[in-house]
């Protein structure tokens, strides 16, 4: 009985769209969006989005993003695991040795991290995660709400 009925209202709703008259783009549009086609095609690589990036540049910053990611990996284990820092130390300083400059700025940083998880632990990587997650969640609310302001203003014609 209901596959009747939905099927008599599909054969209505479609009867009526096809009475419909068809609607046609305005003369502006093609030109429009080709202007847009062709301004993204000129921006800099820097402002386009991470696809539309150079390969090599995508690459390296892939690897970057996943050394980072295997050492904070690491150090989260490791300091769960109660390793001492001398041992991590000596890990991240092959790994880091060319960039041999910038360890002093990671080792005063990861001390500062080391006493806050000894003497936090578990209670301040739990609050430290639902603290990115909430900074995390505000971004792309805020984001949000002022990509909607944005679109209403350039519908509107006040842009």
């Amino acid at each position: 009985m209901r596959d009747d009925e939905e099927l008599k209202l599909e054969g209505l709703v479609g009867r009526e769209l096809k009475r419909l008259p068809e609607l046609h783009a305005p003369e502006t549009l093609f030109h429009r969006v080709m202007l847009e086609v062709h301004t993204r095609a000129r921006q800099p690589w820097w402002q386009r989005s991470w696809h539309g990036w150079p390969p090599a540049l995508q690459a390296s910053t892939l690897v970057m993003l996943l050394a980072l990611a295997t050492g904070v990996s690491y150090w989260l284990s490791a300091t769960l695991r109660e390793i001492p820092y001398e041992i991590l130390e000596g890990t991240f300083r092959e790994w880091l040795g060319p960039l041999a400059q910038l360890w002093t700025l990671g080792e005063t940083l990861l001390n500062a991290v080391w006493l806050v998880m000894k003497s936090g632990g578990q209670q301040v990587m739990l609050y430290g995660s639902l603290l990115v997650l909430g900074g995390y969640g505000a971004c792309v609310g805020l984001g949000a709400v002022f990509a909607r302001a944005l679109l209403s203003r350039v519908e509107n014609g006040r842009l």
